[in-house]
């Protein structure tokens, strides 16, 4: 497989836009019956903005097409929750926040704040 100047550049838009989503590149741990040697990339959160449960799970893995593909995508679907003002990246922000927070923390704040008692 031969790549040239175009490709080279093409791949880092790719890698920037999933950047500015929040994600990273990675490599594919499964490449899915793939038997045509085509390299699959995957997609991981960038940041700890997920649980530790879930930090290295493959949000997304497919070639390079596939994965621009994807990333518009997102891109757009955030842009129309935006023009609807059912989110922003305000609330992103904060839920990923959330997210990150421990989960006896995020106990410990629901209390104080509600006044309740969260079993389990």
């Amino acid at each position: 497989m031969a790549l040239g100047w175009d490709d080279v550049q093409r791949m880092k838009r790719v890698e920037a836009k999933a950047e500015e989503l929040g994600f990273k590149f990675s490599s594919a741990n499964y490449n899915y019956g793939n038997s045509n040697n085509i390299s699959y990339i995957s997609l991981k959160p960038k940041e700890d903005c997920l649980p530790h449960y879930s930090r290295d799970a493959d949000i997304f893995i497919g070639t390079l097409e596939e994965i621009s593909s994807w990333l518009t995508g997102v891109e757009w679907a955030r842009g129309y929750e935006e023009l609807l003002k059912l989110s922003s990246n305000k609330k992103r922000s904060e839920k990923e926040q959330a997210g990150s927070l421990d989960i006896n923390e995020w106990r410990r704040q629901q209390e104080e704040e509600f006044d309740i008692e969260i079993p389990f």
